[in-house]
C-alpha cells in the first residue's frame, strides 16, 4: 500500500501546474514605463539588470571578436545613457536605447587589386617579337 501512495504522490506533484511562473520580456518595456519606474520599483530593478546583462554580452562579445571599438561603460553611465535616450524617445523600447550602444563594423578592407591580364605567349615563357608574323 505504501508504493502505490508514494507513487500517486509523485504523479499528483508532477500533474500540478506551473501557473505561478510568467516571463516578461524586459527588452521590449517602452521607454515612458522605464522612465515612470522609480529605483526601488521592480520594473526598474528588472530592466537595471537587462541593460546590465545586454551591455556585459556585448563587451564580451565585442572583445572576443578584437572589435576595436570595445566599450567600457560603467553601471551608472549605462543607466545615464539609457535614461538620456528613453527621454528623447519615450515611445521605443529599453532594447532601443541598449541597441545605441552597438558600434559600427569596422570597415571592410580594401580588395586586393585584381592580376594583370595574361595572355597565352605569357603561359609559354617567350613572347614573339612580332605578334602575328607582320613585319
Amino acid at each position: 500500500m505504501r508504493p502505490i501512495f508514494s507513487a500517486a504522490a509523485v504523479l499528483l506533484l508532477t500533474l500540478t501546474p506551473a501557473g505561478a511562473q510568467s516571463s516578461i520580456d524586459v527588452g521590449a518595456t517602452s521607454c515612458a514605463e522605464f522612465l515612470r519606474a522609480r529605483a526601488n520599483d521592480s520594473l526598474h530593478r528588472q530592466a537595471s539588470n537587462w541593460i546590465y546583462g545586454y551591455a556585459s554580452g556585448l563587451y564580451a562579445g565585442l572583445k572576443a571578436g578584437k572589435h576595436p571599438a570595445v566599450m567600457s561603460l560603467s553601471n551608472e553611465q549605462l543607466l545615464k545613457s539609457a535614461t538620456d535616450y528613453c527621454r528623447a524617445n519615450p515611445a521605443s523600447t529599453i532594447a532601443g536605447a541598449a541597441s545605441e550602444w552597438v558600434p559600427p563594423p569596422p570597415p571592410e578592407p580594401e580588395p586586393p587589386p585584381p592580376p594583370p591580364k595574361r595572355d597565352f605567349f605569357d603561359f609559354l615563357g617567350t613572347k614573339p617579337a612580332n605578334p602575328g608574323g607582320r613585319p
